[in-house]
């Protein structure tokens, strides 16, 4: 069987159980769009690891300044939506 291209509601799985194990939220039921992502002064590079994470499991990558412009979820989401294009 070929491998089949991930749709994008398999991929929004996929980003949203990274950021729920990350973030250490306790259900996808508290993970909005609006969800900050702020990374404690012990957890610098929260959001590097976050998009490493989503890099290696939707296979794309993501240019090297792209963990400064992420502040939201929704900013993960729409990282993750112009590799899609």
């Amino acid at each position: 069987m070929a491998n089949k291209k991930p749709t994008e509601v398999d991929e929004k799985i996929q980003v949203d159980q990274i950021l729920i194990d990350e973030l250490d939220i306790e259900t996808d039921e508290s993970l909005t769009p609006s969800t900050k992502i702020e990374p404690t002064d012990d957890e610098d590079l929260l959001v590097e690891y976050i998009l490493t994470r989503i890099e290696e499991e939707l296979e794309i990558e993501f240019p090297d300044t792209a963990a400064s412009k992420i502040r939201t979820v929704q900013d993960v989401y729409d990282l993750v939506a112009t590799k899609r294009k």
